[in-house]
């Protein structure tokens, strides 16, 4: 997650450390690389492991005032004093932004959200989303759980997944802050309220629920019905929201006062 910067923020610069291989990190080996050694050696000098903080030549002159990812993401956002959002990383989902399923190893601007002044943005499995000065929210990237807050999701025979290789607009207005987790998001609005939206399996999106039906007359099929309209989380009305985090399939809201309350998946306590 991350938030928009007080006035007297000028911008700072980036600093990376870590791997660099967007197609393998966070990819299961189970073993021994199967690439030949020399191809392997090939491809660690390519992209190498960063052990200490490097600064990125396409953000040299930038003056950046967030940066964000995410608890389940293997993409990273940027954006600079401006308003102007980058990304760079995995992208086989379009959570990129940038009308395309192409990996970028280097941070770019996303073209269709120019002309709109992002101050805040967070990263799922495969999905983006943005929060603009103005409290607009955007997203892209894979939308099957609804985790775009979009209010639908398109299932074709021929596109059995819905992806948005570019920015829409959500169905949140007046927001603040965003915070996804695996494939659902959490809003905060300026005025303290937390809106949901996507998956419901482990009662990460708060609103008492999982949504769970057998989808079959003859014979079990457990499906979890998405959400893809964003909805206030009821528990939490009344209450003045001060900051909003999610993890892969938990989520958690600090409230004015210091009171915190938490829901969603509570296996490791």
């Amino acid at each position: 997650m991350a938030v928009e910067q007080k006035d007297s923020w000028n911008g700072g610069e980036l600093l990376f450390a870590g791997g660099t291989d967007w197609a393998m990190l966070g990819r299961g080996g189970g073993g021994k690389s199967k690439a030949n050694p020399k191809d392997e050696l090939e491809r660690q000098e390519k992209y190498p492991n960063l052990i200490e903080p490097h600064r990125l030549k396409s953000l040299l002159d930038v003056k950046v005032a967030f940066i964000a990812a995410g608890s389940s993401a293997a993409h990273c956002i940027v954006g600079d004093v401006n308003g102007v959002c980058y990304t760079w990383g995995r992208n086989e989902h379009g959570q990129l932004g940038h009308g395309d399923l192409l990996q970028r190893n280097t941070p770019t601007a996303v073209a269709g959200l120019q002309g709109q002044h992002v101050v805040a943005a967070c990263g799922g499995k495969h999905h983006t989303v943005v929060v603009t000065r103005e409290g607009q929210s955007f997203g892209f990237g894979l939308n099957s759980q609804g985790q775009l807050g979009i209010g639908s999701i398109k299932k074709t025979k021929a596109t059995p997944e819905d992806r948005q290789l570019s920015p829409v607009k959500a169905l949140v207005d007046n927001a603040a802050r965003v915070s996804c987790g695996a494939d659902f998001t959490a809003w905060l609005t300026k005025t303290g309220q937390v809106f949901t939206s996507g998956n419901p399996q482990y009662g990460q999106l708060g609103g008492g629920t999982d949504h769970m039906y057998n989808a079959k007359d003859t014979s079990i099929k457990i499906v979890y019905e998405p959400q893809p309209t964003p909805r206030a989380v009821e528990a939490l009305l009344g209450v003045t929201v001060k900051q909003v985090v999610c993890g892969h399939s938990h989520s958690l809201a600090l409230a004015e006062g210091g009171a915190a309350y938490t829901w969603g998946n509570g296996n490791y306590g």
